[in-house]
């Protein structure tokens, strides 16, 4: 999975509840920031694997899965999805196309739909997990569910809400041969 959005979108905490769900015996994480300003851009490359050494550094065309909270990010970051890959994006109301590449595209207003029936922008991170998980299915939702609630206890609620909205929202799933 490579994860990218700003500061503050809760791309990390993305990235820490996917390595947490325990579908792989191992999980590696390569955050990367850019320098403390707000609203500065933020990616987190997760790979799930059951080999002991795999490389959590995305290289071009090797990412099965880009989620991206801006479109900025998608612009910037779309080359790096495999031939047959999967990006969701929240294209904040631009149209994006994924022209002449070979992937699934799925736009998802994550930031419309926190906002404005979660009532929580900073829920966001969980509509791209649900919508992940419901495009991919490759987690019980038990699972991310309880992650959920052992790694946001404040906020488990709200966050297992945009989760649950996220998997709802999109209404077909995506099985790719993965």
């Amino acid at each position: 999975f490579y994860l990218c959005g700003e500061g503050g979108q809760g791309v990390q905490l993305l990235a820490d509840v996917l390595m947490k769900t325990g579908v792989t015996q191992y999980a590696y994480s390569s955050p990367w920031y850019e320098p403390e300003v707000t609203k500065a851009r933020t990616v987190a490359a997760v790979t799930l694997s059951n080999r002991l050494y795999a490389n959590p550094n995305p290289q071009i065309g090797e990412v099965d899965v880009l989620v991206c909270m801006t479109p900025q990010m998608y612009f910037e970051r779309k080359h790096f999805i495999k031939k047959g890959g999967l990006a969701i994006i929240d294209s904040q109301g631009m149209e994006i196309k994924n022209e002449g590449f070979d992937y699934t595209l799925i736009n998802i207003p994550a930031m419309t739909l926190s906002a404005t029936q979660v009532k929580e922008r900073r829920s966001a991170n969980m509509i791209f997990l649900g919508a992940l998980n419901q495009a991919l299915e490759l987690f019980k939702d038990e699972v991310l569910e309880s992650v959920i609630q052992k790694n946001i206890p404040k906020a488990a609620e709200i966050n297992i809400q945009a989760y649950r909205l996220g998997k709802n929202t999109l209404t077909f799933a995506v099985k790719p041969g993965r």
